[in-house]
């Protein structure tokens, strides 16, 4: 599956609590992958960045470079989708609840 399989999924309101677990299990270990190449990413940031500021006139300005570099552009993509797994996540758990309410006849 990739992220935006998984996005196309979620979208049918018809999906079962098993298949609900089957993606958010999916979702989290993607975030996991992604929060454990953002931690390599991030462990190079710092020494890039000095570098890139050096011949910059402002932060900004080596912010920049650095989102031009692949690991800059790998760093702004996984933040993003991993903003989107957690939003993704807690809908499936709303939705698993509300499941369970109905199974009990209580909604």
């Amino acid at each position: 599956m990739d992220y935006n399989i998984a996005i196309k999924r979620l979208r049918d309101v018809a999906l079962s609590p098993g298949e609900l677990s089957e993606l958010k299990a999916w979702m989290a270990a993607e975030y996991a992958f992604l929060a454990g190449q953002m931690a390599d990413i991030l462990s190079l940031k710092p020494q890039e960045w000095a570098r890139l500021r050096e011949k910059a006139t402002s932060d900004s300005q080596a912010e920049k470079a650095w989102e031009l570099m692949p690991e800059g552009k790998f760093e702004l993509s996984a933040r993003y989708r991993m903003k989107g797994l957690t939003a993704m996540m807690s809908a499936i758990n709303t939705r698993i609840r509300i499941l369970e309410g109905e199974s009990k006849a209580q909604f």
